[in-house]
């Protein structure tokens, strides 16, 4: 049985070490920039897709109204560009306050893990179950003491010998 607990052990114990090192890392403010990335990545995405959109449509515009490539159509692209600048900003920073959020929830689960593990692996039950057992194997012998042991025996004999009679054979027999 130890050498399956230990098994087990030394199957969980590296992903709840792990996840405990990303909460205390995350304690710290250090976060994992793979973890960042899964937050940042999509939604850098869609957001730098948005504002390609916008900057074409805006190109088109200037373009269109004959201003692309003046000091006019110079200061609304500044303006474009600086939004897309700031926004991208506010979604790293969402990302990675996500990500040190998750990272503290890691190290909870993993702590929570381990101690699973350990209430799985604690040696009280079994020990609390030999007690029982040794109970019920150190019962006072006196108690038996008051019974007539010829009353078992007898009983024993006499259910053995109606039981091989056949009442079966008598009409009417209500122990069929």
């Amino acid at each position: 049985m130890l050498a399956q607990q230990q098994q087990m052990y030394g199957q969980i114990s590296p992903f709840a070490i792990a996840a405990i090192q990303a909460g205390n890392d995350a304690l710290g403010g250090k976060v994992n920039q793979g973890l960042v990335n899964a937050y940042l990545q999509p939604a850098r995405s869609a957001l730098t897709s948005g504002y390609d959109q916008g900057r074409q449509n805006l190109l088109e515009s200037l373009g269109a109204q004959g201003v692309y490539g003046s000091g006019i159509g110079a200061g609304a692209q500044g303006a474009f560009e600086q939004s897309q600048a700031r926004d991208i900003g506010n979604l790293t920073q969402s990302a990675n306050s996500q990500a040190l959020q998750t990272a503290l929830g890691m190290g909870f689960q993993g702590a929570s893990l381990l101690a699973g593990q350990q209430q799985i692996f604690n040696p009280a039950a079994y020990g609390n179950l030999a007690n029982q057992y040794a109970q019920s194997a150190i019962q006072d012998p006196r108690q038996y003491a008051r019974a007539n042991p010829l009353g078992g025996i007898l009983g024993g004999l006499a259910s053995a010998g109606l039981g091989s009679l056949n009442f079966g054979a008598i009409p009417g027999n209500v122990f069929k």
